[in-house]
Protein backbone atom coordinates (compact mmCIF):
# COMPACT_ATOMS: atom_id res chain seq x y z
CA UNK A 1 0.00 0.00 0.00
CA UNK A 2 1.15 3.62 -0.60
CA UNK A 3 -0.52 6.21 0.68
CA UNK A 4 0.26 10.77 -0.10
CA UNK A 5 -0.86 13.33 2.28
CA UNK A 6 -0.26 16.89 2.30
CA UNK A 7 0.18 19.15 5.48
CA UNK A 8 -1.10 16.73 8.06
CA UNK A 9 -4.55 15.86 6.20
CA UNK A 10 -5.32 12.69 8.05
CA UNK A 11 -7.17 10.92 5.00
CA UNK A 12 -4.97 10.46 1.89
CA UNK A 13 -4.73 12.42 -0.91
CA UNK A 14 -3.80 9.43 -3.09
CA UNK A 15 -3.41 6.23 -2.48
CA UNK A 16 -1.99 2.68 -4.87
CA UNK A 17 -2.97 -0.65 -3.66
CA UNK A 18 -0.99 -3.39 -4.79
CA UNK A 19 -1.59 -5.94 -2.17
CA UNK A 20 -3.24 -8.39 -4.27
CA UNK A 21 -0.68 -8.17 -8.13
CA UNK A 22 2.10 -6.54 -9.84
CA UNK A 23 2.17 -2.54 -8.84
CA UNK A 24 0.79 -2.39 -12.99
CA UNK A 25 -1.72 -3.71 -12.46
CA UNK A 26 -2.49 -2.44 -8.71
CA UNK A 27 -6.00 -0.40 -7.77
CA UNK A 28 -6.07 3.86 -7.54
CA UNK A 29 -7.37 5.74 -5.31
CA UNK A 30 -7.36 9.88 -5.58
CA UNK A 31 -9.30 11.84 -3.11
CA UNK A 32 -11.89 13.92 -4.16
CA UNK A 33 -10.78 17.43 -3.46
CA UNK A 34 -9.42 19.59 -6.03
CA UNK A 35 -6.08 18.36 -5.43
CA UNK A 36 -6.77 14.65 -5.44
CA UNK A 37 -9.13 14.97 -8.94
CA UNK A 38 -5.09 16.21 -10.32
CA UNK A 39 -2.74 13.90 -9.02
CA UNK A 40 -2.17 10.24 -10.81
CA UNK A 41 0.71 8.17 -9.41
CA UNK A 42 2.98 7.02 -12.50
CA UNK A 43 4.26 3.18 -11.90
CA UNK A 44 7.14 1.75 -14.68
CA UNK A 45 9.16 -0.99 -14.47
CA UNK A 46 11.63 0.40 -12.44
CA UNK A 47 10.48 1.34 -8.68
CA UNK A 48 12.62 4.34 -8.57
CA UNK A 49 11.02 5.59 -11.44
CA UNK A 50 7.43 5.40 -9.87
CA UNK A 51 6.59 9.24 -8.70
CA UNK A 52 3.27 11.32 -7.93
CA UNK A 53 2.19 13.94 -10.13
CA UNK A 54 0.27 17.16 -10.18
CA UNK A 55 -1.54 18.56 -12.86
CA UNK A 56 -2.37 22.44 -12.98
CA UNK A 57 -0.50 23.00 -10.25
CA UNK A 58 -1.69 26.11 -8.32
CA UNK A 59 -0.17 28.10 -5.39
CA UNK A 60 -2.57 26.57 -2.63
CA UNK A 61 -0.49 23.18 -3.61
CA UNK A 62 2.43 24.26 -1.81
CA UNK A 63 3.52 22.27 1.49
CA UNK A 64 4.58 19.24 2.95
CA UNK A 65 3.47 16.15 1.05
CA UNK A 66 4.32 12.68 2.82
CA UNK A 67 4.31 9.46 1.58
CA UNK A 68 4.05 6.30 3.08
CA UNK A 69 4.80 3.02 2.30
CA UNK A 70 3.79 -0.25 3.55
CA UNK A 71 5.08 -3.23 3.19
CA UNK A 72 4.05 -7.02 3.31
CA UNK A 73 7.26 -7.99 5.00
CA UNK A 74 8.78 -4.98 5.94
CA UNK A 75 8.67 -1.85 7.95
CA UNK A 76 6.74 0.99 6.57
CA UNK A 77 8.86 3.78 5.59
CA UNK A 78 7.90 7.33 5.18
CA UNK A 79 9.14 9.91 2.96
CA UNK A 80 8.88 13.83 3.13
CA UNK A 81 9.07 16.62 0.16
CA UNK A 82 8.18 20.16 0.65
CA UNK A 83 6.76 21.85 -2.73
CA UNK A 84 7.76 25.03 -2.90
CA UNK A 85 6.35 27.17 -6.17
CA UNK A 86 8.96 30.08 -7.35
CA UNK A 87 6.48 32.08 -8.84
CA UNK A 88 8.01 34.72 -11.80
CA UNK A 89 6.98 38.09 -12.23
CA UNK A 90 5.87 38.72 -16.05
CA UNK A 91 7.70 41.90 -17.53
CA UNK A 92 7.32 45.36 -15.79
CA UNK A 93 4.87 47.99 -17.97
CA UNK A 94 5.60 51.30 -16.82
CA UNK A 95 3.45 54.41 -17.05
CA UNK A 96 4.07 58.27 -16.88
CA UNK A 97 2.40 60.66 -14.08
CA UNK A 98 -0.54 60.94 -16.50
CA UNK A 99 -1.31 56.91 -16.18
CA UNK A 100 0.15 56.00 -20.07
CA UNK A 101 1.76 53.28 -20.49
CA UNK A 102 5.80 54.04 -21.76
CA UNK A 103 6.30 51.39 -24.27
CA UNK A 104 9.86 49.84 -24.07
CA UNK A 105 12.55 50.68 -26.74
CA UNK A 106 10.12 53.71 -27.65
CA UNK A 107 10.69 57.48 -27.10
CA UNK A 108 8.47 58.98 -24.16
CA UNK A 109 7.15 62.57 -23.17
CA UNK A 110 7.07 64.53 -24.13
CA UNK A 111 8.20 66.22 -20.87
CA UNK A 112 8.58 69.63 -19.33
CA UNK A 113 11.88 71.09 -18.64
CA UNK A 114 12.57 71.75 -15.03
CA UNK A 115 9.34 69.64 -14.29
CA UNK A 116 9.30 66.69 -11.73
CA UNK A 117 9.17 63.29 -13.63
CA UNK A 118 7.49 60.48 -11.86
CA UNK A 119 6.52 57.09 -12.92
CA UNK A 120 5.26 53.44 -11.46
CA UNK A 121 6.13 50.05 -12.90
CA UNK A 122 3.65 47.26 -12.17
CA UNK A 123 4.77 43.25 -12.71
CA UNK A 124 1.80 40.56 -12.21
CA UNK A 125 2.95 37.46 -11.30
CA UNK A 126 2.75 33.95 -13.16
CA UNK A 127 0.33 31.92 -11.66
CA UNK A 128 -0.20 28.64 -14.03
CA UNK A 129 1.78 25.45 -13.39
CA UNK A 130 1.07 23.24 -15.74
CA UNK A 131 2.16 20.34 -13.27
CA UNK A 132 4.42 18.98 -10.98
CA UNK A 133 6.69 15.49 -10.29
CA UNK A 134 8.13 13.66 -7.39
CA UNK A 135 10.94 11.44 -8.99
CA UNK A 136 14.50 9.32 -8.15
CA UNK A 137 12.98 8.25 -4.61
CA UNK A 138 11.47 11.51 -3.69
CA UNK A 139 14.25 13.38 -3.94
CA UNK A 140 13.65 15.81 -6.80
CA UNK A 141 11.15 17.74 -8.01
CA UNK A 142 10.19 18.75 -11.56
CA UNK A 143 8.52 21.90 -12.75
CA UNK A 144 7.02 22.67 -15.67
CA UNK A 145 5.31 25.85 -16.22
CA UNK A 146 3.89 28.03 -19.03
CA UNK A 147 4.02 31.65 -18.46
CA UNK A 148 0.94 33.91 -18.20
CA UNK A 149 0.52 37.74 -17.11
CA UNK A 150 -2.86 39.09 -15.69
CA UNK A 151 -3.81 42.30 -17.41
Amino acid sequence: MLFWYKDGMGMPLYSLDARFGPVGKATHFANTDNLGTRTHFITEDEPSKARLRIERVTEQDQGVFRCRVDFVNSPTRNFRVNLTLVVQPSAPKIFDAEGKEVRINAPAGPFLEGRELSSKAICDLVEQWNDARWGNRFRQVILHHSESARD
